[in-house]
């Protein structure tokens, strides 16, 4: 919180009712300015207004706010008070529902400084930031944890999205573990899927399961990768070792994605950066390509090996000797 700048205030808006609670909020990391004031009317009525700088020096259009949540069965600020609620809309026990509340319009630079309910993420969370719910829709084992594992996950019970107004969950948190970690001495790390998340992937392709089964695999391998590639598409990746040589076949799938899976015309796609790791007496003399018969550019560092393909079409085999 910023000490009150008289003539930055005074920019932004005056009048002849008595100011209480004027106050100057600067964002770490960003430029943007909020004035928060209240302002107190002859009859004695409180009001409260913002401001906000996008450029921490000009305010935009003062606003009068309210901090009320305007709901069917009550209207009330829940930082003050929390009404009654009928037993027909109340959670059960195990529900959790957290409110953000914003004291001006949410602006895009809160994102980073906005408390999270939910306490430190685990890694394998990593890309689902944004959210505390995916989407499911599969099968789901019923397990009992015991022992020094833990469920990260839970089962979210099935509810109507139709009417829209139904559309809310009845329970949105049980003790229904749909993924366990077990990460003891001696005995490695354990990543359970309770919840097939991975047929899900195969059947619909969502984004946020194929986040998690990534995750999960870097995380169970502790982050010991000996193949990564990174670029568009779809890619099939096998490697294989000859001798004193190293054969990847990278195979490119992305026109079989969609429904159907046959394709009738691949698709090229490309550029490529693959990181192989090496033995550490592995010296690399040369990297040819065996379909599009061309040199592959690459760099060596110690024990790992960076290779950049520019196109796939329909497949690559890259011999590294």
């Amino acid at each position: 919180m910023a000490t009150p700048d008289a003539k930055f205030e005074r920019n932004a808006h005056e009048n002849a009712n008595e100011v209480i609670n004027d106050r100057l909020i600067d964002l770490p990391a960003s430029t943007v300015r909020l004035a928060l004031w209240e302002e107190v009317a002859p009859s004695g009525e409180v009001t409260p207004f913002y401001a906000i700088s996008l450029d921490g020096r000009t305010m935009a259009t003062v606003r009068r706010t309210s901090y009320e949540l305007k709901l069917r069965y009550a209207s009330f600020d829940p930082a003050i008070v929390t009404p009654s609620v009928e037993p027909g809309l109340a959670g059960g026990e195990t529900a959790g529902l957290f409110i953000v509340q914003f004291v001006t319009q949410p602006l895009e630079q809160f994102r980073p400084v906005r408390p999270d309910a939910s306490g430190e993420r685990h890694e394998v969370l990593a890309g689902l930031e944004e959210t505390d719910i995916i989407p499911f829709g599969g099968r789901i084992e019923r397990v009992e944890c015991k022992g020094p594992g833990a469920a990260l996950m839970t089962h979210v019970p099935p509810f109507p999205i139709y009417p829209p107004e139904f559309a809310w969950m009845r329970t949105p948190q049980t003790d229904t573990a749909a993924l366990v970690l077990t990460d003891s001495d001696g005995c490695g790390r354990v990543a359970y899927l309770a919840a097939d998340v991975d047929r899900c992937f195969a059947r619909e392709q969502l984004p946020d399961h194929g986040h998690l089964l990534a995750n999960l695999v870097r995380w169970a391998a502790r982050g010991d990768i000996p193949l990564e590639v990174d670029g568009p598409g779809y890619i099939d990746c096998h490697l294989y070792r000859q001798g004193r040589r190293l054969i990847l076949h990278m195979i490119n799938l992305t026109h079989c994605r969609a429904w159907p899976n046959p394709g009738e015309e691949p698709v090229p796609v490309g550029p490529f950066e693959v990181r192989l790791r090496l033995a550490k007496d592995f010296a690399v003399a040369g990297v040819i390509s065996r379909v599009s018969q061309s040199p592959i550019r690459h760099e060596q560092n110690d024990t790992q090996l960076l290779l950049h393909v520019h196109s796939i079409l329909d497949h690559e085999m890259i011999v590294i000797e």
